[in-house]
């Protein structure tokens, strides 16, 4: 089964995506999407959902009827009432096809381009424990991505038949420091709506606007714009977003969905 895959790597986009922003709610689902807030909730007693989610895969829980390979589907809302991209991993409910444990016995990370499996960086974790490896690569001086601006942080995993899970991502901001290095800096938040957006969106703030694919692609770039008068977002397909604004108070960031 491939649920240590799963429990491990989005344990990952958990910690990577609680280190930006606070995670208020978190549901599953199988196969068919009932809608965001309509799903099985994950409850995190104690606010940790890696640890939820690793409780809804070791308890009873209502699986599918037919037996076969089904999908379970994860997804997380930020404290601004934003619900992120939804993580999928496919199970197999029925007589497993792999027999003996499934274990976990390599990871890797790497920024923006994929180098392809095996190629990336190892993380190395001496107890085991990949959650940990990844929060000591980030808390650690390692090479980051150049230049300064938004940059896709990936991870992922590979079992001990050899299959590697896939890939999780995480849009990070990475600016100067007044000695020259790098760091990986988070922007304040505002306040994007409507969200999801179907052709408009409006903000709370005004300045130069950029607004990224969920790639760290820019795709529309503006100067002077006021956020209260709404930006027509159109031309955009589908998808996550990250829009950001900069002016003399500081930068300033939101996600958003293109319906």
């Amino acid at each position: 089964m491939n649920k240590k895959i799963f429990i491990c790597a989005f344990s990952l986009f958990v910690f990577l995506f609680q280190a930006q922003v606070k995670i208020n709610n978190a549901e599953y689902f199988w196969d068919a999407d009932p809608g965001e807030g309509s799903a099985n909730p994950l409850t995190a007693l104690d606010g940790n959902f890696d640890n939820a989610i690793e409780d809804i895969l070791q308890n009873n829980i209502a699986i599918p009827a037919s037996a076969g390979f089904h999908v379970l589907n994860v997804r997380i809302k930020d404290s601004q009432g934003v619900w992120g991209p939804i993580f999928k991993n496919v199970i197999h409910t029925g007589t497993p096809s792999i027999t003996g444990a499934v274990n976990l016995t390599n990871a890797e990370y790497f920024w923006d381009t994929d180098p392809g499996e095996g190629n990336a960086t190892v993380l190395t974790a001496v107890d085991g424990s990949f959650d940990n490896a990844v929060e000591n690569i980030l808390q650690n001086n390692i090479p980051i991505a150049q230049p300064i601006g938004f940059h896709i942080f990936n991870v992922r995993v590979k079992d001990n038949q050899g299959v590697w899970g896939p890939t999780f991502k995480n849009a990070v901001y990475i600016e100067s420091t007044v000695l020259g290095t790098k760091e990986v800096k988070l922007t304040k938040s505002i306040v994007c709506y409507p969200n999801p957006a179907d052709d408009i969106i409006s903000f709370n703030a005004t300045g130069k606007m950029n607004i990224y694919s969920f790639e760290g692609r820019l795709v529309i770039s503006k100067d002077n714009v006021d956020g209260s008068k709404g930006v027509n977002v159109s031309s955009l397909i589908k998808g996550n977003y990250i829009l950001t604004i900069e002016n003399k108070d500081g930068k300033f960031s939101s996600k958003f969905i293109k319906k």
